[in-house]
């Protein structure tokens, strides 16, 4: 269940890393505890970011391509051929 999770969000993930990677840097001389804290912060922010935006970005646009699809389909047309 979690690979799919994983697997399903990993456009959004791939995408949202590089953004949200600058905001949680820390400076050279961090602790070690600093550096663990944040990496965990960075990992969590990640998972909410990417799931939000699977859920309320990619999911929406999946579904309304997919009935955009539907209705040009070859051979679901309602008008027969001449």
């Amino acid at each position: 269940m979690i690979a799919t999770a994983i697997g399903e969000a990993s456009y959004s993930i791939s995408l949202l890393h590089s953004d949200l990677f600058p905001f949680f840097t820390l400076a050279p001389e961090s602790t070690v505890t600093q550096r663990v804290v944040n990496v965990i912060l960075f990992l969590a922010a990640l998972a909410i970011a990417s799931w939000a935006t699977h859920r309320y970005v990619e999911m929406p646009a999946k579904l309304f391509i997919m009935s955009i699809y539907r209705r040009i389909k070859p051979g679901n047309s309602t008008t027969k051929p001449a």
